[in-house]
């Protein structure tokens, strides 16, 4: 069992209690003016800035806002989003009708004759797929991989990353009709934001015999409020839990009124609008009381940071009993979300008895996400990460994948990697074993022709991954700070 965990202050004894035991910095790009921004930034007034509106803060000393330059990157990249949510928005909705359209009418060229002679065929509800979804169109599981075998639940949660960013109709058939699973608990759904003012972010519940699987979705391609969080690197400190990525906390339900932002009290009064963090925890709650089952929580991109800090705030909130019976955290392509100290209280709460992580991360290639945001607060990754290249082969690393990734000599070597899998790609080349033809769209194609490091993000090369990648890699005990005790193994594992 795990031991109670209490959250204190680095120099004091005191518990995490109530709304004001946490510090924060917010950029507020909404009320603030970019002139004004710029001054901050050219003459560091931190006074000015408070009255100017730039930024919010709580219980901070000075000291916690000098790094001038993240604040206005971060401010400049949310005005930037503000500006173009309507024309992505509108761009996004004509890319969802058209690939959706020509998918139903077996291609573009058959869409054109169709529409000309009055035979248009138009996709069902349940049928039309995001533009992420029309990336990679396999919606089955491998049912070459037995419930028996290690990767079995990697390679799940992979594909529960993958169609969580697919509507709630889509789905639940894909879950019940395809999986032979459950929908369960909250289903699929969107949840508040209060900084938003609106649903934004989504996530759904599924069991497959005594595994409830909890899947947060990560970003759309043509949705600005969930770019718009990514990129609002403002923070949040809770008391001797390190600093957190406030854009995520936001996403996951994180309290703010017209006086301002509250934290993550216990229990909220008013579930008018469901929050992300209470709905998915209040509804586990009900569905591990007197049974056996355990959890799996699991996002790809934005969604693994979401899964993360679900976790990180049920460890805020000493829900032992829920932690107790998380089995894992599996995360895809996840950016960073915390600093060093966060890193460090993630380790302990994700500790099973042996001394072993819960938490396993996974990287493909050159996938620039991971190595996200490259500045501001220190943030850094924690645990150990399952590393896959361009020929799915696993390593295993401790900490960052590699610290030059913006280099010239990286990036170049990078170019390299990216003309082989454009090459792969068109080729269609088998990465399956004749097990499963991963035939890549020519939208895939063209996307790792135009932007290699965003196609290396996408979810097909991590569902590519988990279904190649040996048994043997998730047969490791991984340690807090790498391999844990593993005789025969080294650093890096084949």
């Amino acid at each position: 069992m795990m031991k109670d965990i209490v959250i204190e202050e680095e120099m004091e004894n005191k518990p995490l209690v109530g709304l004001e035991s946490h510090r924060r910095l917010a950029v507020k790009a909404k009320d603030g003016l970019t002139k004004d921004m710029i001054h901050f930034w050219m003459k560091g007034d931190i006074k000015k800035a408070r009255k100017d509106n730039l930024i919010e803060d709580h219980n901070l000393k000075d000291k916690y806002l000098e790094d001038r330059s993240a604040i206005l990157t971060s401010f400049l990249a949310q005005k930037a989003v503000v500006v173009l949510s309507r024309p992505m928005k509108w761009l996004g909705s004509h890319a969802d009708s058209l690939l959706n359209l020509t998918s139903a009418n077996h291609g573009f060229s058959t869409l054109l004759i169709n529409y000309a002679i009055g035979k248009l065929k138009k996709p069902k509800k349940e049928e039309q797929v995001s533009v992420i979804g029309h990336l990679d169109s396999r919606f089955e599981l491998d049912r070459n991989i037995k419930l028996d075998e290690p990767k079995y639940f990697p390679a799940l949660c992979a594909m529960a990353s993958k169609i969580a960013y697919e509507s709630p109709d889509f789905i639940q058939n894909v879950v019940e009709n395809s999986w032979k699973m459950k929908m369960v608990g909250v289903g699929a759904q969107a949840f508040w934001n209060d900084y938003h003012g609106k649903n934004t972010t989504h996530a759904f519940m599924m069991e497959d015999r005594d595994r409830v699987i909890v899947a947060f979705r990560g970003t759309q391609v043509f949705d600005p409020d969930t770019w718009e969080m990514d990129v609002d690197i403002s923070w949040f400190k809770f008391k001797g839990a390190g600093i957190t990525h406030m854009g995520f906390m936001r996403a996951l339900g994180l309290v703010e009124t017209e006086d301002g932002i509250k934290g993550w009290p216990t229990t909220l009064q008013d579930e008018t609008n469901p929050r992300a963090y209470y709905a998915i925890r209040d509804s586990l709650k009900i569905l591990l009381v007197n049974n056996n089952k355990k959890f799996i929580v699991t996002g790809h991109s934005l969604g693994g940071a979401l899964a993360v800090l679900f976790t990180a705030v049920l460890g805020f909130h000493a829900e032992n009993e829920l932690l107790d019976r998380l089995e894992s955290v599996y995360t895809f392509g996840q950016p960073r979300v915390g600093n060093e100290k966060f890193g460090m209280f993630m380790e302990k709460i994700t500790m099973r008895d042996d001394q072993t992580s819960k938490y396993i991360r996974f990287v493909y290639g050159s996938d620039i996400v991971p190595r996200l945001p490259p500045w501001g607060y220190s943030y850094k990754h924690f645990g150990t990460c399952v590393y896959f290249n361009s020929f799915y082969e696993a390593h295993i690393i401790k900490g960052e994948i590699e610290e030059d990734y913006f280099s010239i000599r990286s990036r170049f070597i990078g170019r390299g990697i990216a003309g082989w899998e454009m090459v792969r790609s068109i080729l269609r080349f088998n990465v399956m074993n004749g097990r499963d033809n991963n035939k890549e769209s020519i939208l895939m194609t063209l996307i790792r022709a135009s932007f290699p490091e965003a196609a290396a993000h996408a979810p097909s090369d991590y569902v590519n991954a988990t279904r190649l990648a040996s048994n043997l890699i998730f047969t490791i005990k991984f340690g807090l700070y790498g391999l844990g005790n593993n005789p025969g193994f080294k650093n890096i594992a084949n």
